[in-house]
Order: structure tokens, then C-alpha cells, then sequence
């Protein structure tokens, strides 16, 4: 899939409780760890975690709304869409 946006993903972008300004369908992560994302479709504590290895794009066809800041443990993130 062809993204045409992208947006980096630190400080007051990642959120326990806010969304992203966009909603984003794939993301990029310079450093390995976890990155913690509540889906368009999911409650406010629904959140589920994926491992990303560094230099990973993930790319699912998800619509991701929210990276949380608790428990994000991977850096460098970019978030497409």
C-alpha cells in the first residue's frame, strides 16, 4: 500500500488517553521494543501490544487511533497513512 502522510510518533503524540491527530495504518520503528496501540474499532482499554524488531515497518491494514505512551517501549517511531 502507497502512504502519502507520515507523522514522527514521541513525546505528546504517544497517549494513555488521547488520540492521534491522524489515524494512522502503519508504522516504522528505529529501535526495538513494544509498541502499544489501541485499534479505530477497540474501547479505550482495549490495547494490545506488538513487538517490533528495530528498523521494522509494520504494516498490517490496521487502523491504529492511538499509540499508548505506557508500556511503548520501542523508538523512533513514524506512523503512516
Amino acid at each position: 500500500m502507497e502512504y502519502t502522510h507520515s507523522m514522527e510518533i514521541d513525546g505528546d503524540e504517544k497517549s494513555d488517553s488521547e488520540d492521534l491527530t491522524n489515524k494512522i495504518r502503519a508504522f516504522y520503528a528505529a529501535g526495538a521494543g513494544n509498541v502499544v496501540v489501541v485499534l479505530d474499532k477497540d474501547g479505550d482499554s482495549d490495547a494490545r501490544t506488538i513487538a517490533v524488531s528495530a528498523g521494522e515497518f509494520f504494516d498490517k491494514k490496521l487502523l491504529i487511533r492511538r499509540i499508548k505512551d505506557t508500556g511503548t517501549t520501542a523508538t523512533g517511531i513514524i506512523g503512516f497513512w
